[in-house]
C-alpha cells in the first residue's frame, strides 16, 4: 500500500471514524433506559435501530481490530519520508566525497542508455519568435533620427509659412530647415536670410549678421550696389564683378588714399568764448 494512502487512512480515521464511535456508544448509553420506559412504542424503530446499527457496528468493529495496524502504518510512512529526504539529501555529498560521482565528461553508461531509451527526455521548449518590429519604429542611425526631425520642423514650418514671413529653405546639405525670410532691396522678394543670391542684400536691408543676431553692419570698402529692376543671378555676379574691378582699378591708381579736406579751425580761446555766450558778462 502506497505511504500516502495510509496516512489518509488515518487521518479519517482520527477525524471521522473515532468521533462517530464514542457519539454512537454516548447514544445507546442515553436511549437504553428510555428504550426500556417507552419499548412498546418504539419497538418498529428499535428493529431499524437494531439493524442500523448492526451494518454500522461491522465497520467500526473491523477498525477498531485495525486500529493499531493503521497507526503503525502512519508512523512508519512518515519515518520513511524522513529517511528519503534525510538520503537524499546526505548521498551526492558523500558520493562527491569519496570521489564516487558520475563525471559529466564521461561517456553515458549501458544502464542510463537504456533509461533513457526507455524514458525519453522531454523536448525542449522551442524559444519564442521575436517580436516583428513595426514598421512605424524602424532602427535608425543617429544621422537618420537627425535628419528626420529637421523634416518635422520643415512640415510644421510650411503648415504657417504663410504667416509673418516664416518659410521653408534647402540648405546646404539637402535637408529642409527652417528660416527667416527677409525682404529684398533689389527685387523686393521675401528671400532666405545667408542665401547665395541675395547674401548682401539681405544683410544690407536687414543687418543681420551669418549667425542671426542683430548686430551694426561692418564698413565695406565696396561702393553701394545698383538698384535692379530684376534680381537674377547673372545679373547679380556680373554687377559684383564689375564693382570688384572698379576698387582694384582706384587702388592701383592711388584714389583711395585719403586726401585732406578742409582744416577746421582751432578751438578758439575761453574768454572769447565765454564772450560769445555771455556778452554781457565782457562788458561788466
Amino acid at each position: 500500500m502506497h505511504p500516502a494512502l495510509t496516512i489518509l487512512i488515518a487521518i479519517l480515521y482520527w477525524l471521522l471514524a473515532f468521533p462517530l464511535l464514542q457519539l454512537l456508544t454516548l447514544l445507546l448509553l442515553i436511549l437504553r433506559p428510555l428504550y426500556a420506559t417507552i419499548q412498546f412504542l418504539l419497538l418498529p424503530l428499535a428493529y431499524l435501530g437494531s439493524l442500523t446499527l448492526t451494518l454500522l457496528s461491522i465497520p467500526l468493529s473491523l477498525l477498531q481490530k485495525l486500529e493499531p495496524l493503521y497507526i503503525f502504518l502512519s508512523l512508519a510512512s512518515l519515518v520513511g519520508l524522513a529517511a528519503g529526504l534525510l538520503l537524499a539529501l546526505l548521498v551526492p555529498r558523500l558520493l562527491a566525497l569519496l570521489g564516487l560521482a558520475d563525471d559529466p565528461a564521461a561517456p553515458p553508461s549501458p544502464t542510463s542508455r537504456l533509461f533513457a531509451a526507455a524514458w525519453p527526455a522531454p523536448a525542449p521548449a522551442p524559444a519564442p519568435a521575436p517580436a516583428p518590429r513595426r514598421p512605424s519604429e524602424p532602427r535608425r542611425s543617429v544621422a537618420e533620427y537627425r535628419e528626420g526631425r529637421r523634416r518635422r520642423e520643415a512640415l510644421r514650418g510650411l503648415e504657417r509659412g504663410g504667416r509673418d514671413g516664416w518659410g521653408l529653405s534647402m540648405a546646404k546639405d539637402g535637408f529642409k530647415s527652417y528660416v527667416r525670410k527677409e525682404p529684398c532691396r533689389l527685387c523686393s522678394a521675401r528671400l532666405e536670410k545667408g542665401s547665395v543670391l541675395h547674401v548682401a542684400s539681405a544683410r544690407a536691408s536687414s543687418g543681420f549678421n551669418n549667425n542671426g543676431s542683430s548686430q551694426p553692419k561692418p564698413k565695406s570698402a565696396l561702393p553701394p550696389l545698383r538698384r535692379e529692376s530684376r534680381c537674377d543671378p547673372t545679373a547679380y555676379q556680373s554687377s559684383r564683378r564689375r564693382q570688384v574691378q572698379d576698387l582694384d582699378s582706384r587702388v592701383q591708381n592711388g584714389a583711395h588714399k585719403h586726401r585732406p579736406g578742409p582744416q577746421k579751425p582751432k578751438n578758439p580761446s575761453s574768454k572769447a568764448a565765454l564772450g560769445r555766450v555771455f556778452p554781457n558778462l565782457l562788458e561788466c
